[in-house]
């Protein structure tokens, strides 16, 4: 919410009221500008009030929480006991001439203008060692600028968003230093969850190399980081994808890793610098290693057994160094897969006669690289038919009258191709099963050949009896 004149004016008279101070007109026409840059002065942590746990980042609290929400310096599982960790509690002793502070609620970004905040509470005590555990708790906020009193910060909880809490350290009423967290707000409820900002740190980088980029599995591939500035302390994470590898330690800016665990394939790594006091994370970018799998001795595969139709045949694969993990198998036909065929045994079907029949054997286990190796192929003989017939010739030999032919019965079934024959010469064209006789083919006798054909088979023929001759 922008705020006019009349409530810059009104927040910093309320605020003066509080403090004790006196504010110069200037500052107020220029709350727009912040005096102090954005963002919190160090590490905030907010503490239950009651059992003096600090709430986990994320944590989602009640408006008006009822045990209490405090400001701290330090993550302690509970209130120490000795006064000297006590003291650690605190937010840092006052810099740049500040004398009083206060609670606030503000916009992400207006921390440092007084007259931009949209509500705060009473001045809190500050003093030469700094703030003690100020209340936060959003439903104290109060005041608020053209609102009544006890009521700042009902704008925001019935609007929710995102905005600061937290504590601001004041010179007269100047915006000098601030501590606080992000919040973000559950309109109506009020109900709000946090994440607790860590102090502005100096920027780093990571770069990462990898060696050796290609790699034989097993072999060891060490990771480096190297992080600038080189002063940078803390750790180095390695990661593949979202996996973590491993982790190095920094010394002068640079941390390794070492594995010989990358399984066989390409592989996209980063390195992620965890950050320390002075320095933030960062994270390289990628770099690829490329594991190839180590080499079987494979033998080349054999057929057992007799290569002929309805026979059972094996594939041998003989000997593997090492012994694969996994093996498949795959029957060739003229070099080309045989649908199904993926078992070590296959019986051979006749319709595959003339052909070459070959078995290809695939080896695999991790580590190394999948082979696959062939036989040698052998040529499947053709079968016979196991039974035939002479044809015979239906029909009166007569010039124009029609004869035909029956194949009569063979086995296994088979197609049948036909040729007609005058005198033992063929007839052009007589090529069906039926002939009509032709005027020029009178005193002839007429025979007819049928040929048997079917895949994997030899061909066979066999001839009629000659009909008597052909009759004007």
């Amino acid at each position: 919410m922008k705020l006019n004149k009349f409530h810059r004016l009104a927040a910093a008279g309320v605020i003066a009221g509080l403090l004790g101070l006196a504010l110069p007109a200037a500052l107020v026409q220029a709350a727009d500008t912040p005096s102090f840059p954005a963002g919190s002065a160090g590490d905030v942590y907010l503490v239950n009030g009651k059992t003096n746990q600090v709430y986990a980042a994320g944590s989602e609290l009640a408006w008006d929480e009822t045990q209490g929400v405090f400001l701290s310096a330090t993550s302690v599982a509970s209130t120490p006991a000795d006064s000297a960790a006590y003291e650690a509690l605190r937010l840092p002793a006052p810099t740049d001439g500040a004398t009083t502070a206060t609670t606030f609620l503000a916009a992400p970004g207006h921390e440092a203008t007084v007259a931009d905040w949209k509500a705060y509470s009473d001045p809190v005590p500050l003093n030469s060692k700094g703030v003690l555990l100020p209340q936060v708790t959003p439903s104290y906020q109060a005041y608020g600028a053209g609102l009544a009193d006890g009521l700042g910060a009902l704008a925001v909880k019935a609007t929710g968003g995102t905005y600061s809490l937290g504590v601001a350290y004041l010179k007269g009423s100047t915006v000098v230093k601030t501590y606080y967290t992000t919040i973000a707000v559950t309109s109506g409820s009020g109900a709000f969850k946090f994440a607790t900002p860590g102090a502005v740190k100096t920027a780093s980088s990571t770069a990462l190399a990898a060696a050796p980029t290609s790699s034989t599995f097993g072999t060891e591939v060490t990771l480096t980081a190297t992080v600038s500035p080189s002063a940078a302390t803390g750790s180095v994470d390695f990661y593949e994808g979202s996996t973590k590898l491993g982790t190095g330690s920094l010394a002068s800016g640079v941390a390794s890793f070492s594995t010989s665990a990358l399984t066989v394939g390409s592989h996209t790594v980063k390195a992620v610098y965890a950050g320390d006091d002075t320095y933030a994370t960062s994270t390289s970018a990628n770099a690829t290693v490329t594991v190839t799998g180590a080499t079987f001795t494979a033998a080349t595969p054999t057929i057992s057994g007799t290569v002929s139709a309805g026979n059972t045949v094996t594939a041998v694969p003989g000997t593997w160094t090492p012994a694969p993990t996994t093996t498949t198998y795959a029957w060739l036909l003229d070099g080309a897969a045989i649908a199904g065929a993926t078992s070590p045994t296959l019986v051979v079907n006749a319709e595959w006669g003339g052909k070459q029949l070959a078995v290809s054997v695939t080896g695999s286990k991790n580590g190394y690289a999948t082979a696959t190796k062939t036989s040698a192929a052998i040529a499947v003989p053709k079968s016979s038919f196991t039974k035939s017939s002479t044809p015979t010739i239906s029909g009166t030999a007569k010039v124009g009258k029609t004869l035909k032919a029956k194949a009569g019965i063979w086995s296994p079934t088979a197609a049948f191709s036909y040729q007609w024959y005058a005198n033992g010469k063929a007839i052009k064209g007589a090529t069906k099963s039926s002939y009509k006789i032709a005027k020029s083919y009178k005193g002839k006798k007429l025979t007819v050949k049928v040929t048997a054909s079917k895949a994997g088979y030899d061909s066979k023929s066999r001839t009629s009896k000659a009909t008597k001759k052909v009759a004007k």
